[in-house]
């Protein structure tokens, strides 16, 4: 009897106990009658974040915070744990847990910010966590600016004030009333100039009145004189007339006639009558002139180029060069004293040849050149003109297609004589 009593009571005592247990977790937010999926989520600051503070998505509660530690050397991240007690939440990757103020008190919660992603998080893993600003903060943000400017306008104030102390100081105070006190004297001077002028006006009336009795003096003899005007004006007319009677008719009727026979020679002239009229109008001067000219300048050119064939410097002159071609821009280039490069060319095609070809075994030093799609293979590059030509003239009966270029006026010339 005293066993099942005493079972009774430990029974009744363990339900206390549990109920006890339950309900302090229940007012906690814990119910152990609903799973929990457990997160954590680490911070380098939480605010005033607490154990219980809820956690929401889009300001619905959807968990609470369950433990709230910090690592033992005080300098690694917070870390949190939070429960979700939403049995239809389920985290993607990407989901950020940022602690927010719920209220204006400076409240804090934790606002799950989900992505879509179908990949879900695991339960016990460690979320991103990031922290809102605070009202403090916010006011600090906007505060800030105007802080600056009010700091700003306080300097430009003192500088002022510090520019209005320089300029009314001492010195410069005394300086101000010196200057009005000249200004007021210089004042006095003026009204007693105009004092001066309005006595000066008044003692010498008496001499302007004199001047004008003169003037109107003046008038009078003038008037006296009219008729001695008149006979002036007359006298002015008869030698008027007098050059009237000069024949100067005649003279410039003669002088008209010269105009006409100088422009009846200038019509002539334009007809090609007369033989100033054929000599002006004729093309056959102006182009024996040029003819002649060009013959002249082809003349000094190739006396220049070929001066052995004029002048003769010794008895026995076996060397001598003489250079002909139609290569105008060659020769104007070796008259110019030009320093061209004359590669002497031993083939050329658009292909070009194979490292084996027999052309590369007989010269050593064989080099190509590609002008365009051609390729120009040369065994020899000089400076010396002389030496070119006697290169060529040594190659030209196993090459047939030997030739002398050169780089003139940007261009690829055949220079071959």
């Amino acid at each position: 009897m005293k066993t099942g009593r005493l079972i009774r009571i430990g029974l009744l005592f363990a339900i206390s106990i549990f109920v006890l247990v339950w309900g302090i977790n229940f007012l906690k937010g814990k119910n152990f009658l609903k799973p929990e999926k457990v997160f954590f989520a680490k911070y380098e600051r939480i605010g005033s974040l607490m154990v219980s503070s809820p956690v929401m998505v889009k300001g619905f509660k959807v968990g609470e915070v369950r433990d709230i530690s910090l690592g033992e050397d005080f300098e690694s991240p917070v870390l949190v744990k939070f429960a979700i007690t939403y049995e239809a939440l389920e985290l993607p990757i990407g989901t950020e847990v940022k602690i927010i103020s719920t209220d204006l008190m400076g409240t804090k919660g934790i606002e799950l910010i989900m992505v879509e992603d179908t990949v879900l998080i695991p339960y016990g893993d460690t979320l991103i966590g990031i922290i809102e600003g605070d009202l403090k903060d916010q006011v600090n943000t906007q505060m800030l600016p105007l802080k600056r400017k009010a700091e700003d306008l306080m300097a430009s104030m003192d500088s002022v004030l510090v520019s209005l102390h320089l300029v009314f100081d001492q010195q410069n105070r005394s300086n101000l009333s010196q200057s009005f006190e000249i200004v007021t004297q210089t004042l006095k001077n003026v009204e007693q100039t105009s004092v001066f002028l309005e006595n000066y006006v008044k003692s010498e009336s008496g001499k302007l009145s004199y001047v004008l009795s003169n003037l109107d003096s003046l008038t009078q003899n003038l008037v006296n004189r009219t008729a001695e005007l008149q006979l002036s004006i007359l006298n002015i007319g008869s030698f008027t007339d007098s050059l009237n009677k000069v024949p100067l008719r005649i003279a410039v009727e003669q002088f008209v006639d010269v105009l006409q026979d100088v422009n009846q020679i200038i019509q002539m002239t334009n007809a090609g009558e007369g033989s100033l009229g054929k000599l002006l109008q004729s093309d056959s001067l102006y182009y024996t002139i040029e003819n002649v000219s060009r013959s002249l300048n082809d003349l000094l050119l190739d006396i220049k180029l070929n001066p052995k064939r004029y002048i003769r410097v010794s008895a026995i002159d076996r060397g001598k060069t003489i250079i002909t071609t139609d290569n105008q821009e060659f020769l104007s280039a070796v008259a110019s004293d030009i320093d061209l490069e004359y590669y002497v060319c031993i083939y050329n095609n658009l292909v070009p040849l194979l490292p084996d070809h027999e052309l590369y075994k007989t010269y050593k030093k064989l080099s190509f050149i590609q002008v365009g799609k051609h390729f120009y293979y040369y065994p020899i590059v000089t400076r010396n003109f002389d030496k070119a030509r006697r290169s060529f003239s040594k190659l030209v009966s196993t090459y047939p297609d030997v030739a002398i270029y050169a780089w003139i006026d940007g261009k690829w010339q055949n220079i071959s004589l």
